[in-house]
């Protein structure tokens, strides 16, 4: 079972080792554990300063 919450137009993802184990190809593996985020992007840390 997937836990998926949003805080502020994010979307997260609770991702387990169960579930992981659970997929059989790399590229399952792959999508599932994929942040999907963009290197240099500010993330919600940097915008408190």
């Amino acid at each position: 079972m997937r836990f998926v919450y949003t805080v502020d137009r994010v979307t997260m993802m609770i991702r387990t080792y169960s579930e992981l184990s659970k997929l059989k190809t790399f590229k399952e593996r792959y999508e599932y554990l994929r942040l999907g985020g963009v290197i240099g992007a500010d993330t919600l840390g940097l915008t408190d300063i």
